[in-house]
């Protein structure tokens, strides 16, 4: 595993998080682009490649009255265009296996911050059989739950930053807070990668 500073990395090309451990994100610039905001609640996924008028690219802020919540595998949000993804709101997938909240697919000048919340959760009681507030069985049920997932056959060129106050919430077995993942040519990320937020992973 590569080594992490308190608050930046630069060139990570390692999956980072699992149910038993995640590291992740902060650093950035931006350019002149469409501007879509989302201020509701929206129910569908989001793509920043067809999000902006007439189906064209466009940055993309979720703010913080608002969310994307899905039903399905998602990725219920992506970054796939040359533009900038800001999260202030909630983004959320509920009880579905091998999800994707969030999907950073490769390529140049683009950037991500998480300001708000990312979820993938589950309605799974974890038994305390003796009443000693442990949970005696297993913690999770579902699995392959990927809270930010870093991939694609080119470099994602630019920053990821999971800002203070930032929230990765990941229910799951065999589960990932941030996953960065390599093809056997190239380093999935080339750019700063910074956390000064919280990970929390619940699992086996």
């Amino acid at each position: 595993m590569p080594k992490f500073q308190p608050s930046t990395v630069k060139t990570v090309s390692r999956y980072l998080g699992s149910a038993c451990s995640a590291a992740m994100i902060l650093g950035w610039g931006s350019l002149a682009h469409a501007q879509v905001t989302i201020e509701d609640d929206r129910t569908t996924a989001v793509d920043t490649g067809t999000a902006g008028d007439d189906g064209g690219p466009s940055d993309v802020t979720i703010t913080s009255d608002g969310s994307v919540v899905v039903e399905d595998a998602g990725p219920a949000v992506t970054l796939n265009s040359n533009n900038d993804l800001v999260n202030e709101g909630e983004i959320r997938i509920s009880d579905v296996d091998d999800a994707t909240a969030v999907s950073l697919e490769g390529g140049a000048d683009r950037n991500f911050s998480n300001n708000g919340t990312i979820t993938l959760n589950e309605d799974f009681p974890a038994e305390d059989t003796n009443g000693d507030n442990v949970a005696d069985g297993p913690r999770a049920q579902g699995s392959g739950r990927t809270g930010i997932l870093i991939s694609g056959a080119s470099p994602f060129e630019g920053d990821v930053s999971l800002e203070a106050g930032s929230i990765i919430n990941v229910e799951g077995n065999e589960s990932y807070g941030v996953n960065v993942t390599d093809n056997m040519m190239t380093a999935a990320l080339d750019g700063n990668l910074s956390n000064e937020g919280r990970i929390s992973l619940i699992g086996d």
